[in-house]
């Protein structure tokens, strides 16, 4: 390659020297000046033929990171999901109520027709209580139906009294009962209950909540003896002879205690050990054995006759007055009541 280019370069430079117009001749260049001046073009053809060493400066890498971003392939567009309703409940707003249950057999009390709570007496002055109440049940009344003395003072009125006529739900009747005041001073109230024929007993709101005649007896005899019989005073078919405690006395809590009582059958029938129970009836039982509830009267009792009857019992654990209610019971009928009271100070 070199030789060629230098023979090359001979040729250009005798054609361009003999091509000339006649010049004043120039300076001889000598052979070596030449050689020289070639060896230089070689020299430079050659470098521009080679090509030229390019530094590039490497940029480090920055350092991954650990996370891996993983971008989820495209997907069609979802129909949109259908979101289910749930329904509102608004109690307020046109929700019907719930029907209200009604007991079957239920009273509720209207007013007092006669004598008012706290009506002012003298011993022994007889009255008609009234009382005006409503069939409050779903069931209707039939004569069957009685109007029962429960607990309290029974102020000489009968056990029970029948309802005057039918009595749909909802209907209203008046209630009388013949009774007279206790022979002593003070406040003194009984309570009432109905009776069904089946013989279950029920009262107004509750179960067994009663209502009531109250009165206040003044102008008695100061010196009456306490534990004088009056016919009638707490059942109308006997007389209390005799009851003890009667709350007169002071007992300890949880002290033992008897409790006695005397009753005179007034009635025109014999109390007979089959037909006629000692019952419990209202109150707090202070018995000692709180199981007892009834029991048959432990002999027959001939109308005049006397019934004698204690039973052991515990005085309450805290303080107050406590009655307790017990009655000559014949098929669910009271026919003679009466009430001890505990007094621990």
């Amino acid at each position: 390659m070199k030789t060629k280019l230098f023979s090359f370069f001979i040729l250009s430079t005798l054609l361009i020297a003999g091509c000339g117009p006649k010049k004043t001749p120039e300076p001889t260049i000598s052979a070596e000046q030449i050689q020289q001046w070639a060896a230089q073009t070689v020299n430079a053809i050659v470098a521009q033929e080679k090509p030229a060493t390019t530094q590039i400066a490497v940029i480090p890498q920055a350092t991954p990171t650990s996370q891996i971003i993983s971008i989820p392939p495209t997907l069609p567009p979802q129909p949109p999901t259908a979101v289910p309703t749930i329904p509102q409940t608004n109690p307020g707003a046109g929700a019907p109520a719930a029907p209200i249950q009604r007991a079957c057999d239920q009273f509720g009390f209207v007013s007092d027709v006669t004598v008012p709570d706290k009506t002012a007496m003298q011993p022994n002055q007889g009255f008609q209580k009234i009382w005006r109440i409503q069939n409050t049940g779903s069931c209707t009344w039939t004569p069957a139906y009685q109007f029962v003395f429960y607990s309290g003072d029974q102020m000489s009125a009968p056990g029970a009294v029948q309802i005057p006529s039918t009595v749909a739900p909802g209907q209203t009747v008046d209630i009388a009962v013949d009774m007279k005041a206790p022979n002593a001073n003070g406040e003194f109230q009984g309570n009432w209950l109905m009776r069904n024929a089946s013989g279950a007993i029920f009262g107004t709101s509750a179960a067994t909540t009663p209502i009531w005649v109250k009165i206040k007896v003044s102008g008695a005899a100061a010196n009456a003896p306490a534990n004088t019989p009056v016919p009638g005073a707490s059942g109308s078919t006997c007389t209390i002879l005799s009851i003890s405690p009667n709350g007169s006395e002071s007992f300890g809590p949880n002290s033992k205690l008897t409790f006695s009582v005397s009753v005179r059958n007034d009635s025109a029938v014999t109390w007979d050990t089959a037909n006629y129970d000692i019952a419990f009836i209202d109150g707090n039982n202070m018995l000692e054995n709180k199981n007892i509830t009834a029991q048959d009267i432990p002999y027959n009792i001939p109308p005049g006759q006397t019934l004698n009857v204690s039973f052991g019992g515990i005085s309450p654990n805290t303080n107050g007055l406590f009655p307790m209610t017990w009655g000559v019971v014949q098929n669910n009928v009271i026919n003679c009541q009466f009430t001890f009271r505990v007094n621990v100070p």
